[in-house]
C-alpha cells in the first residue's frame, strides 16, 4: 500500500483499486475463459438474440412481441396470409366463371328441326362398276371384287343381273344379299339388240 500521506483522497482508495487494469482484466478474461459469470451470462444473452433474431427473420419461429392467439399460423406472417386468401379467392372465381362458360348455364337449347333420315340405296351398273364399286358391299372384300371385274373382261358383259352368280365366290346368300343394289343399264340392252 501506498502512505497515505501522497493521496489527499484516502476514501477514494478501494474505488481506485477495482478500476485499475488488472480488476479489469480479472473480470473480463476472455483468452484464460476466467470470466465473471454476469458478464457469460450477457454474453450467452446476446447469442440467443441474436439466434432469434436470424429465426424469426427467416419465418422459422413466430414474432416474439405478438400475443399468443395472434401468432402466425403455417409459418406465415398476417399479410401473407391475407395475400393467399386473396389469390385463393380469385382463383376460385375464375374458375367459377370459366365453369358458368363451359357448361352452358343459363342457356336454352336451340331446337333444330331436322328432316327424317333417309335410307340410302347404293346402286351399281354390273357391267361397268370399278372392283372398289363392288368392294362396297358387305361381304365382299378387295379380292372377290378384282374377281368379278376380271371374270367380266374376260368372259364378256352379264347379260342379266343373275348373271353374277357365275363368278366363283358368290352363291345364292350373297347374291340375294346385294341383288336390291344390282342393276343393268339399258344402254347394254341397245348395243346387244344392234347386233
Amino acid at each position: 500500500m501506498a502512505d497515505n500521506s501522497d493521496n489527499p483522497h484516502p476514501e477514494n482508495e478501494p474505488s481506485r483499486r477495482a478500476a485499475s487494469p488488472q480488476t479489469r482484466a480479472g473480470a473480463i478474461d476472455v483468452t484464460t475463459g476466467g470470466e465473471s459469470p454476469a458478464t457469460a451470462q450477457r454474453r450467452q444473452s446476446a447469442l440467443d438474440g441474436l439466434r432469434q433474431a436470424a429465426l424469426h427473420a427467416a419465418g422459422v419461429l413466430p414474432e416474439p412481441t405478438l400475443p399468443a392467439g395472434r401468432q402466425p399460423r403455417f409459418w406465415l406472417r398476417a399479410n401473407d396470409q391475407v395475400l393467399i386468401a386473396v389469390l385463393l379467392a380469385a382463383a376460385t372465381c375464375l374458375m367459377a366463371v370459366h365453369w358458368v362458360r363451359v357448361s352452358d348455364w343459363g342457356r336454352r337449347p336451340i331446337e333444330i328441326d331436322r328432316l327424317p333420315q333417309a335410307a340410302y340405296l347404293y346402286r351399281i351398273d354390273i357391267n361397268t362398276a370399278t372392283w372398289v364399286e363392288w368392294a362396297q358391299f358387305d361381304g365382299i372384300g378387295e379380292t372377290l371384287a378384282r374377281r368379278i371385274v376380271d371374270d367380266r373382261e374376260r368372259r364378256g358383259p352379264f347379260e342379266s343381273v343373275e348373271d353374277v352368280q357365275r363368278v366363283r365366290g358368290i352363291g345364292p346368300v350373297k347374291f340375294e344379299a346385294m341383288r336390291k343394289h344390282l342393276d343393268r343399264a339399258a344402254e347394254d340392252d341397245s348395243n346387244g339388240n344392234d347386233h
